[in-house]
């Protein structure tokens, strides 16, 4: 079965609207922002009293990578036609740009505040 997992994901990227996202590059570069900012705030907000403000915004930073198995789901959605092409073009380009941004920003960061992050409280 682990065969047809990599033929999903092919599936899933094959169904972008290329064009729509070329011609709407602003747009999907404000809902990758504003995703973003949503998740690094709500973690700030909700943890900075806890594990510290640079760990609360490194863990913002990590929960912004969607999973596949949300990339199912928005597969689903758009098979069963509750959600448009254009959205989910839009949604599959933003976590394509997570892939690759959140893994090297997370890398950056935590080497930038490591002598922060051990001691860091509140």
């Amino acid at each position: 079965m682990d065969i047809f997992v990599p033929l999903f994901f092919l599936m899933v990227g094959l169904e972008i609207d290329f064009n729509y996202i070329s011609s709407h590059f602003w747009l999907v570069f404000i809902f990758w922002l504003l995703s973003l900012m949503a998740k690094i705030i709500a973690s700030y907000f909700t943890t900075k009293n806890i594990i510290g403000v640079r760990h609360s915004m490194l863990l913002g930073l990590g929960l912004s990578i969607r999973f596949s198995t949300s990339l199912v789901l928005i597969k689903i959605l758009l098979d069963n036609h509750i959600i448009e092409e254009d959205l989910y073009s839009m949604i599959i380009a933003t976590s394509i740009v997570f892939k690759f941004f959140v893994p090297v920003s997370f890398a950056y960061l935590n080497d930038k505040w490591k002598k922060y992050l051990i001691t860091e409280k509140g």
